[in-house]
């Protein structure tokens, strides 16, 4: 068979195989080094597709009329682009950085179609010119110029402390609705029944004296109860009433008609504190703890001068170190001393009763003449004659003495701040009369309750519309 007349097909495949068959003349199987090489037909054979992701000739890729990519920017660079007669310059052409990266770069230029100026009609400066401002001058507010200027001294000073803490009361009284003046009478929450001291606790309202007076927890109207003996003193325990009498120290049952029961017989019982879980009793300068439940009592201390508690923490003002305050530590049951300046020791040496305290100051009082006492030992005097009682309302630094005095043959108040500056002066519906008083806030209610030879009055910052 002749050459010309061999099949195609045919042809194409022995010139395949008689390829396959030959060997470079110059390839070592065992490589450079004379050793065989690791097996990696597992990888498969990839000679087919070897040059597939080779780039080398991607600057010849033909685009549709066969020319490479940088000879078309070298095109447009020489004649412009296909509707523009100015055409653009192209950064880095091939032709003057050949081995340089190619970068196109277009230069920010002005439109030549941009918004007209805006010719605004100039403004007619005149007598009615308003003052310079950082502002807009007033255009388009009012035309006195005042914005500019802000008097403070006409806005409520309703900011907050250093703390950025307020009090609803405080913001109250800043807008004109309320504050430490004037107060007025509940009269609903008040009765005429003589009394001598009065406690809130947890929303319970208890006065001692000639009877004893309970309001409980959102109740519109006060119970009056009446008791052999004059009570000096009261706490409340969950639903009972612990009584300071002359007889000693009496429980009475706040929902019940039955007598009282004697928990602890001891003639001068003078002062009653509750704090955590533990009742505690002054009976002349003797100090100790009475179990409610058993009634056992055991004697603490033989030199107490004055007794009271607050927010879990006991305070006792004794003769020990010539004059002291003391506190009972919570992980022993032992009372430590407070560190008191000379003024605080002095006013201890002549009998000062401790008025009314938190966990962190103490009002104590002498002859109608107080200090306000801080846990560090710090006193500063209250600049308050005629002190007849005091309590405190809040917590924590942003906390106020409430102290009553009397003063002209009426009582009136005084709220004094805790760094001890000099407060506002109240005048109260009540005329002063002699006896003891007591002093009480109702953080529920807002309320502060007033105990005394006149009764028991709640009484709440009047409202001013």
């Amino acid at each position: 068979m002749d050459e010309e007349d061999q099949d195609p097909a045919v042809a194409i495949e022995l010139e395949i195989s008689s390829a396959e068959q030959e060997e470079p003349a110059n390839v070592d199987p065992l490589g450079p080094s004379g050793e065989e090489g690791p097996d990696l037909s597992f990888l498969g054979d990839d000679s087919e597709d070897e040059d597939a992701n080779d780039d080398r000739g991607s600057e010849d890729l033909d685009i549709g009329h066969g020319e490479g990519v940088l000879d078309v920017l070298r095109d447009i660079q020489r004649r412009g682009a296909p509707g523009d007669e100015e055409g653009f310059q192209v950064a880095n052409a091939p032709d003057a950085h050949a081995h340089d990266d190619f970068f196109p770069a277009f230069e920010d230029r002005s439109s030549p179609h941009g918004d007209e100026a805006n010719d605004a009609e100039p403004v007619d400066e005149g007598e009615d010119e308003l003052p310079g401002t950082a502002d807009d001058g007033g255009a388009e507010g009012i035309g006195d110029g005042s914005e500019s200027t802000l008097d403070e001294a006409s806005l409520p000073a309703i900011d907050a402390d250093g703390a950025g803490e307020f009090e609803l009361h405080d913001l109250l009284e800043e807008l004109g609705f309320g504050g430490d003046e004037p107060w007025e009478v509940v009269p609903h929450l008040s009765t005429a029944v003589a009394l001598s001291s009065v406690v809130c606790r947890d929303g319970f309202i208890v006065g001692a004296g000639s009877a004893v007076v309970v309001i409980e927890r959102a109740a519109l109207v006060p119970r009056v109860r009446a008791i052999p003996e004059e009570a000096s003193s009261c706490v409340w325990l969950d639903g009972s009433v612990v009584l300071a009498t002359r007889v000693g120290a009496e429980l009475i049952e706040a929902s019940s008609v039955g007598a009282t029961t004697v928990l602890l017989e001891h003639y001068g019982v003078t002062s009653l504190a509750y704090a955590s879980g533990q009742l505690w009793v002054l009976a002349g300068t003797m100090l100790g703890r009475l179990e409610v439940a058993t009634a056992a009592y055991r004697a603490v201390r033989e030199d107490v001068l004055a007794l009271s508690a607050a927010h879990g923490t006991v305070f006792i003002a004794s003769v020990a170190r010539r004059g002291s305050l003391e506190r009972l530590r919570g992980h022993d049951g032992d009372f430590e001393p407070i560190d008191v300046d000379e003024a605080a020791r002095s006013f201890i040496q002549r009998g000062a009763t401790i008025a009314a305290c938190t966990a962190s100051s103490l009002v104590i009082v002498n002859a109608g003449r107080g200090l306000l006492v801080d846990v560090d030992g710090r006193s500063s005097a209250l600049p308050v004659d005629g002190i007849l009682a005091a309590t405190y309302r809040g917590q924590g630094s942003l906390s106020r003495a409430l102290l009553l005095a009397s003063h002209a043959g009426r009582l009136e108040l005084h709220s004094i701040p805790a760094s001890g500056e000099p407060g506002v002066a109240s005048d109260i519906p009540l005329d002063a009369a002699p006896g003891s008083y007591g002093l009480a806030w109702d953080a529920s209610r807002e309320l502060l309750l007033v105990a005394g030879p006149h009764g028991l009055a709640a009484l709440r910052p009047r409202l001013r519309h």
